[in-house]
């Protein structure tokens, strides 16, 4: 028995304490880079990250194993609902988990927004997601500008306000061809 209590002791210790904090807070991110993705929706359709370039993303990501993650869909959920009026996109991606089982829990409990399938994990580790949920904010360039890692409280007034200067923020130019400098020869 001792050594179990010593086994989980060590366990928790060696836990990052963002992943034993409930309800964390947005935090900002510095110079953060996105990596672009495709992945299969649970529709049927398939689902690019570029697709919803032009208006602020949560891009969460979960699992339907996860309690605290099933919580946290609830919660976007009713966020998605207040922020109708805004071009705030919900984006979830269920990580590492058989389609049978995500569809699953959907039917019992639908969402209004997509819901994509990372089935190998790729995406999940190309952004660096060690802890579910993990919930990143983009802003209208889909440059990560915040992130939760553990639950987040979607509920809290803060959180709408983040949302809504991000969702006002204009885009920066685009460049185009014409703007490029002409290469040398």
């Amino acid at each position: 028995m001792a050594a179990l209590s010593r086994l989980v002791i060590a366990v928790v210790a060696a836990v990052p304490t963002t992943a034993l904090s409930a309800g964390s807070d947005l935090v900002p991110l510095k110079a953060a880079q996105h990596t672009p993705f495709a992945l299969d929706a649970l529709s049927g359709s398939r689902a690019a990250l570029d697709d919803y370039r032009g208006g602020t993303v949560i891009l969460h990501f979960f699992a339907v194993w996860c309690e605290p993650c099933r919580a946290e869909l609830a919660a976007l959920e009713r966020l998605s609902a207040r922020m109708a009026q805004n071009s705030v996109t919900i984006v979830a991606v269920d990580v590492g988990e058989v389609d049978d089982r995500v569809q699953r829990f959907f039917a019992s409990q639908p969402v209004s927004f997509a819901v994509t399938l990372d089935r190998d994990r790729a995406v999940a580790k190309s952004w660096n997601v060690d802890v579910l949920p993990t919930t990143f904010v983009l802003d209208r360039a889909l440059v990560p500008r915040f992130i939760a890692i553990g639950d987040c409280n979607w509920d809290k007034p803060e959180v709408a306000q983040i949302l809504e200067m991000l969702d006002h923020t204009p885009l920066p130019a685009k460049s185009t061809a014409l703007d490029a400098p002409i290469p040398e020869n």
